[in-house]
């Protein structure tokens, strides 16, 4: 057999078994893919830090919106898939949308969190944009439980109406992927737990076992590391057992997510603070179905990294407070025979 074969046969393998529990890397930052891809797209998830003018002078306003949301808009028709968060204003959203198709001619599809209702003064402050066209209506869901301003303060969570969004993207005549959206509770573990069940549901409810499944988001849990610690031992925190439940509740049928950056690297990848590189922990998610063992179409990364958007026009040099994850992606067939 082709010795590439034999190659591609064993990182699958690896990372089948990886999804049985927290594992060590499995993908190398560079990998040597087979030939006849199905499909190659750059997809980068990124935390904004564009607040609402409300929460400005409570919430750590960073300042030159203006100049940032432009700067942002500038960077995104780079990538095929991008999920956004904290991009609370209408206005700052409708930049945002409008540069991008602006940069790429009209190519972009968009989905955005629905209006505040109820006791929620803002939006969720999500923002999917993608090259592909989306399949049918999406679907969102905006979470029950939330820190509130009586229980933790003005900069309760609740403020605003956090949740997911679910969009089926048409790659192809014969190819459509579940991509999900969201942003966690930042101060309540309690709420954030709840948080995550409901994420479960609702991703059990709108995917299949039949379709390629994405999630992405700020899930503010902090990533085990190193990811490789072994998965009988007791979580060293509070934060690696929120890891371990976040990714035993998200499924993709019978098999856990695969958590896109400790499948790939040995390093910790922190994304909370864009300027502290690794001397902080990663929040930030892109989240992948496994490969089928019946050979139906799977991802493959091709390169996965952080990228802070370093900007020394902006006083505290980045475009925001958190990193952003980033990550090119290929989706073939899991067992396809490589054809030379």
């Amino acid at each position: 057999m082709d010795g590439r074969q034999n190659r591609r046969e064993a990182l699958l393998t690896l990372l089948a078994a990886g999804t049985a529990s927290v594992a060590g890397p499995v993908w190398s930052q560079t990998l040597d893919l087979v030939p006849d891809a199905a499909l190659d797209l750059r997809v980068m998830f990124f935390n904004t830090h564009l607040l609402p003018s409300i929460a400005q002078t409570i919430a750590g306003h960073r300042g030159q919106d203006d100049y940032r949301t432009a700067a942002i808009a500038a960077q995104l028709h780079r990538y095929d898939l991008v999920g956004l968060s904290e991009v609370f204003e209408a206005r700052r959203r409708d930049e945002i949308i409008r540069t991008v198709q602006e940069n790429s001619e009209g190519a972009y599809h968009t989905v955005c969190s629905p209006k505040a209702a109820g006791r929620h003064l803002v939006c969720g402050g999500l923002l999917l944009l993608s090259r592909f066209p989306i399949e049918g209506e999406p679907h969102f869901l905006t979470y029950k439980s939330a820190s509130r301003v009586y229980t933790h303060g003005i900069k309760a969570d609740g403020l605003a109406a956090k949740g997911v969004i679910h969009a089926r993207l048409r790659l192809s005549d014969d190819l459509v992927v579940d991509c999900f959206l969201t942003h966690l509770e930042s101060i309540s573990a309690k709420a954030r737990a709840r948080q995550v069940a409901q994420l479960a549901e609702f991703v059990a409810e709108h995917s299949s076992p039949d379709r390629p499944l994405l999630v992405m988001g700020d899930m503010n849990i902090a990533a085990d590391f190193p990811s490789a610690a072994p998965a009988t031992a007791p979580p060293a925190s509070t934060a690696s057992s929120e890891y371990r439940l976040l990714l035993d509740s998200l499924r993709h049928g019978d098999k856990k997510l695969v958590d896109l950056w400790a499948a790939s690297h040995a390093t910790r990848g922190g994304t909370r603070d864009a300027l502290a590189k690794e001397d902080c922990n990663r929040i930030d998610y892109i989240l992948l179905s496994p490969p089928h063992d019946d050979g139906a179409i799977s991802w493959e990364p091709a390169s996965v990294r952080v990228e802070p958007f370093l900007d020394a026009n902006v006083k505290q040099g980045s475009l925001s407070d958190h990193a952003a994850i980033e990550c090119r992606l290929s989706l073939r067939p899991a067992y396809q025979e490589a054809r030379r």
